[in-house]
């Protein structure tokens, strides 16, 4: 007899009569991970509520339980980070943001300079496209925790899928930021997007006996990934100065 990993039910066969749930959904790779994310944007019927109830509430539990294979009913983490950053876009579409003067007067007196013009830009593309061009920032997580968290033996998939949930659900909450009349830089300049960060990657390392260390190196996750971000960002910005303006 076989236990279904999702829903443990008892079972002879190849497939979960209950749920559907393959026996051996394997391992998360690469391919699956790219495969499972064009095939759920066009699946709506999937868990939406229990997903982000679930990552509310139990965050660890619902992460660890879809890397280890129960993975009917929850929302691939691909999709859930990219509706949610929709989600957000959404309601920034309908904050007034406006560009300090502080931001002009300087565009006045230094204009012409280079990096003043990389910065300008970069800010430029943050003002109008940040809430999308947060997105590469899944694959700079993934990069920072598995180096920092590299004795949990995850592959690059399964810190992909991790990051996913992290950054959808760190999109999630800081939402709230966007009822604040403050000036805001798309995501990216969202002041509670990076706490969040901190707080969903220690959630999902923690460990009892190790709560401070998992902590810190949470900080230290979204500290390298912050850095990778802005240093590829500002390479591609720069080039793009140096070249065409």
């Amino acid at each position: 007899m076989e236990v279904c990993l999702n829903c443990k039910t008892e079972y002879e066969g190849n497939y979960c009569p209950n749920c559907g749930q393959p026996k051996d959904p394997g391992r998360l790779e690469l391919r699956y991970f790219g495969t499972r994310f064009i095939k759920d944007i066009l699946d709506f019927n999937r868990g939406w509520l229990p997903t982000i109830v679930g990552l509310t509430t139990r965050f660890r539990e619902m992460v660890q339980g879809y890397l280890s294979g129960r993975r009917v009913g929850i929302i691939s983490p691909l999709k859930y980070a990219f509706f949610i950053n929709a989600l957000y876009l959404l309601l920034e579409s309908f904050k007034d943001t406006k560009v300090p003067d502080s931001v002009n007067g300087a565009k006045d007196a230094y204009e012409g300079a280079f990096s003043f013009e990389v910065g300008f830009v970069f800010g430029k593309l943050m003002t109008r496209y940040g809430s999308w061009i947060i997105l590469p920032m899944i694959a700079c997580l993934a990069v920072s925790s598995r180096m920092i968290f590299s004795d949990r033996r995850w592959n690059m998939a399964e810190h992909l899928a991790l990051q996913s949930y992290v950054l959808g659900h760190s999109i999630l909450f800081s939402t709230c930021y966007l009822l604040l009349p403050n000036f805001s830089f798309g995501v990216l300049g969202n002041p509670l997007f990076p706490l969040f960060l901190m707080v969903f990657n220690g959630w999902a390392f923690f460990q009892a006996k190790k709560g401070w260390e998992a902590v810190l190196l949470a900080i230290a996750v979204a500290i390298v990934a912050y850095f990778i971000y802005l240093v590829v960002s500002f390479s591609l910005v720069s080039a793009y100065v140096a070249l065409f303006m």
